[in-house]
């Protein structure tokens, strides 16, 4: 998995798992977040958002199993 920075006020970096369909999601404050049975095509777009955190709040917040890694 390659971590990816963003350039975002919220999130500091993602990355993707292809085993799994895992997205883990690190905040500039410190938590690690890993959400279950993401389709790529969200990590995708997610990563290539002018805004990540707006694109994370719509889209991955509250809509897939989320476990907090940290």
């Amino acid at each position: 998995m390659k971590k990816v920075f963003l350039r975002s006020t919220c999130i500091k970096s993602i990355r993707f798992d292809d085993t799994n369909h895992s997205l883990i999601v690190e905040f500039h404050g410190g938590r690690i977040y890993s959400y279950a049975n993401v389709p790529k095509r969200l990590y995708i777009k997610l990563k290539n958002s002018v805004s990540p955190g707006r694109f994370y709040n719509k889209y991955i917040k509250g809509i897939f199993i989320v476990t907090r890694l940290l």
